[in-house]
């Protein structure tokens, strides 16, 4: 990407760094998804009560543990499957836009404005239903990288018509 002014440096190298971080999660999502694809229910079952032993052997009353043995011993493969699909389109939809902003190709930055606002209206819904500490710091975190890329966007647009004007 080229810098367009210097005054703004700063906002760039924060832009690039933030879109960065959204491009390397939606890597490690789609990790994730091929993980939660070929992991049965069977292996996560073993996998909390391997994780959680130890704890409830010295608490057997702790929420956590609990908490996250009884979510080990819902698990299906319909589950399972449906959390890999969301995995790979929600990683695969990152992935695309990064490399596309970070190639300052134009179309990118108003498709990344859509899917951050889908983003961000979906993960509000999430804190409406169950409050999560980490669901409102990525979501903080999702409405700073859309200002950010709003702003970017209007720079890059006004740079383009400046040249397209000479």
């Amino acid at each position: 990407m080229k810098q367009l002014r210097t005054e703004t440096n700063l906002l760039h190298r924060t832009f690039v760094l933030s879109i960065g971080a959204k491009g390397l999660f939606g890597l490690f999502e789609m990790l994730g998804a091929v993980g939660a694809y070929f992991i049965s229910p069977e292996q996560i079952r073993a996998f909390t009560e391997w994780f959680t032993a130890k704890e409830l052997q010295l608490e057997p009353n702790n929420v956590i543990a609990q908490f996250i043995l009884h979510l080990g011993a819902r698990a299906t493969t319909s589950e399972t499957h449906f959390v890999a699909l969301y995995l790979i389109v929600h990683g695969l939809t990152k992935v695309v836009l990064v490399w596309a902003l970070l190639r300052d190709k134009a179309w990118a930055y108003p498709w990344m404005m859509v899917a951050l606002v889908v983003f961000i209206v979906s993960q509000t819904i999430d804190l409406i239903a169950a409050f999560s500490l980490g669901v409102l710091l990525l979501t903080i975190f999702d409405i700073f990288i859309l200002w950010l890329t709003w702003r970017e966007y209007k720079l890059h647009r006004a740079a383009r018509l400046k040249r397209e004007s000479e």
